[in-house]
């Protein structure tokens, strides 16, 4: 997910002045090279240390600016007359050592800095006549900050310079709760609720549910709600979002019954503009509703906020709402709901939905769609 920045205006308004954080001399982490050579090393780790952070100074209409590596690096990538080289940029910053990625089949070339509050900067390269210059290509997966919750690089580093390899479970300053106002927490949480309120009124279903459609009563409801961007291209030619929605009722035996539903978006313009794809019903064991349930109560849904300060916002994606009603390893009979924009596997959300897909794929053949079915959409790979 690449931030937006302003680009330069000029390459030549940067004074080349960078101010290092720690005392002249002090000695710095193992992954730093003396000198301007360049250092291929795979085994070296990466250390995160915010006190080696260096800035350009830059100096427009007499005003002097401090910028960070995400931001001058942007610059160089839009500025198509040059090719900037890696030993440039290491005098500006520091000299790093270089991985030479080459699984896959690809022979890639990266080095990773620390940036303030937590942050990591991945700086993607590439060698040319034996000189290694800045890789401009955005569809990198590099060039940008990340911090631990980033865990989609497969097929760009190696695992072991994984952001949360390199910090841990370390995040930034505001993806903690109490970094926010109490007013500020409820705000975002009614956000949520209404958000989920809004998705039942649009798929035309009741916000909760205390008893199955046969009309037995249930001792737990559990509902999953997955919006799709881009889910399916029909037969029009169109491409429509979707959502997946699972209904699930436990009995008093600890038995069950699933609803599962697929829908997508037909008309922007409409109030109730979501059709049905496909619509089924199926009956669970009590081992099979245990396997959902446990995993709610080992993931700790009861207690994990309606809002999470953690998640990352964005257009298009998915989102997931995970809403329930009764005692989920939470002390007492309630409801609840977590909702989240793309939960990786660091969240609750996540292993409770995989947990729901995995009965209906054990059940039923979902006809369409890219989450079931993404060997429909092959040569869409934007959809992949």
């Amino acid at each position: 997910m690449k931030k937006l920045i302003c680009a330069l205006t000029t390459l030549s308004l940067l004074v080349m002045a960078p101010c290092l954080l720690t005392a002249c001399g002090e000695k710095l982490p193992a992954d730093y090279v003396k000198g301007t050579d360049v250092v291929i090393d795979n085994e070296t780790p990466f250390v995160y240390d915010e006190s080696t952070v260096k800035y350009y100074t830059s100096k427009t209409d007499g005003k002097k600016g401090s910028l960070d590596i995400e931001y001058v690096t942007y610059a160089m990538g839009r500025d198509k007359d040059q090719e900037y080289t890696y030993q440039y940029i290491a005098s500006i910053f520091g000299n790093k050592i270089v991985r030479n990625y080459t699984e896959g089949g690809k022979n890639t070339y990266y080095t990773v800095y620390s940036l303030p509050d937590n942050e990591l900067f991945y700086l993607s390269l590439y060698m040319k006549d034996g000189v290694l210059y800045l890789d401009k290509d955005i569809y990198s997966g590099l060039n940008e900050s990340m911090d631990a919750r980033y865990d989609e690089l497969d097929g760009y580093i190696y695992e072991q310079d994984f952001p949360a390899e390199i910090m841990g479970d370390k995040l930034p300053k505001h993806c903690y709760l109490d970094y926010y106002s109490q007013e500020e927490i409820a705000k975002n949480n009614e956000r949520k609720w209404s958000g989920y309120y809004d998705s039942c009124n649009q798929i035309n279903i009741p916000h909760s549910i205390y008893h199955d459609r046969d009309g037995v009563e249930c001792i737990n409801f559990i509902r999953c709600i997955e919006s799709v961007s881009f889910d399916l291209v029909r037969d029009d030619g169109n491409t429509y979002h979707g959502y997946y929605v699972y209904d699930l009722y436990v009995h008093e035996n600890g038995a069950g019954v699933l609803y599962f539903y697929h829908l997508y978006y037909k008309n922007w313009l409409q109030q109730s503009a979501f059709h049905i794809i496909q619509e089924e019903t199926i009956p669970l064991t009590v081992e099979e509703v245990a396997s959902v349930v446990d995993v709610m109560v080992e993931q700790d849904f009861a207690h994990h906020p309606t809002w999470n300060p953690e998640e990352f916002t964005g257009m298009d994606g998915s989102s997931t709402d995970i809403f329930a009603v009764g005692n989920f390893g939470g002390g007492g009979y309630k409801k609840h709901l977590i909702s989240m924009w793309e939960p990786t596997a660091r969240y609750p959300h996540y292993h409770i939905r995989k947990a729901i897909e995995d009965l209906v794929r054990a059940h039923v053949t979902v006809e369409e769609g890219r989450i079931y079915r993404p060997d429909l959409y092959e040569e869409y790979e934007w959809m992949q």
